[in-house]
């Protein structure tokens, strides 16, 4: 453990992915995050038992300052772990990432904690992306699975320039239009950990398997806290990989699954799930690798903002009015 308290602690919450969460985890070292030191942040693994755990040795000997928590957990969401995270966090910043099979770019931390010096009250965003030609909700349908991604990944050697990762990637599902759109969640979101607590960390409501909307729901309520500015990284992304989760698999049933979240969602908040409209600032550089992502959002951003022009409303109405 460094000396001193670090500015910020990464809660990353895992179940039954060690291949996916030890890449994760590398992504997160001293090893490969550019520009941050060990005594910047810590990294909280908040594992819920399964088959295929983590090894504890192979977490606590990467490069960097890490902390493992294997959690015995009969109930199939994540949200008792994410609370026993936000409560074990040192730091007084708090980078949450409820899937742990989010590869990152190598300067998601260095652009967070440039965000919190900038504003405390940030709120810093990283846009999602899928491994692949295709949202991995349609992985059978295109025959892509963990060893093919696992061969593409060794393609790029992905731990050596992690922004090749854009090179192999499409925009999330959840953010098909990019960043200069209000994006409806962030599987690696930060904000200080006191706003967290503030919004009552992850509420208990949401028990549907792999936690239904509680991810939307903490990215929402923390976006539309009074003073918080958001802040997107366009040149920095968090990558899905393939595996078995509740709804980036393929399956029959997903409508009726997406059906279970919604009715879920409404009871925990008594209205449906809506984005919030804040309008982002960009921090960070943009790498020839993200390029492409860069016109595809701002392609997005043109027909969004002629759509409200039309109706007359305003594309960012949740911001505090200008004086």
């Amino acid at each position: 453990m460094p000396e001193s308290q670090p500015r910020l602690s990464v809660v990353l919450v895992a179940y039954d992915m060690p291949r996916q969460a030890m890449n994760t985890l590398y992504s997160l070292s001293t090893a490969y995050q550019r520009d941050v030191s060990a005594g910047d942040y810590e990294v909280l693994v908040m594992e819920n038992h399964s088959e295929h755990n983590l090894d504890p040795a192979a977490v606590e000997n990467l490069a960097g300052n890490f902390r493992y928590f294997l959690r015995e957990e009969t109930r199939p969401t994540p949200i008792y772990a994410v609370n026993e995270g936000l409560r074990a966090a040192q730091g007084e910043y708090v980078c949450l990432m409820i899937d742990g099979a989010r590869l990152l770019s190598p300067g998601v931390l260095s652009q967070t904690l440039a965000a919190i010096r900038s504003n405390p009250n940030a709120l810093v965003a990283v846009p999602g992306y899928h491994i692949g030609e295709h949202n991995h909700q349609h992985s059978a349908t295109v025959q892509y699975d963990e060893a093919v991604e696992s061969a593409l990944l060794d393609q790029i050697n992905w731990q050596e320039d992690g922004y090749r990762l854009f090179d192999v990637s499409i925009f999330s599902g959840a953010n098909p239009h990019g960043y200069f759109h209000p994006l409806l969640e962030s599987n690696c979101m930060t904000a200080a950990r006191e706003r967290f607590l503030a919004y009552g960390g992850a509420h208990e409501g949401f028990q549907a398997p792999g936690g239904g909307s509680v991810n939307l729901d903490l990215y929402r309520g923390l976006a539309l806290q009074a003073e918080s500015q958001l802040f997107i990284t366009p040149g920095e992304g968090s990558f899905h990989q393939f595996h078995g989760g509740v709804t980036t698999v393929e399956r029959a049933d997903r409508e009726a699954v997406l059906a279970q979240f919604q009715a879920e969602y409404l009871a925990v908040r008594g209205a449906p799930y809506s984005a919030a409209r804040r309008q982002p600032t960009l921090i960070g550089p943009v790498t020839q690798h993200a390029l492409k992502f860069m016109q595809l959002s701002v392609e997005g951003a043109e027909r969004r903002y002629r759509r409200f022009a039309a109706q007359g409303k305003s594309p960012w109405s949740d911001d505090k009015p200008q004086s």
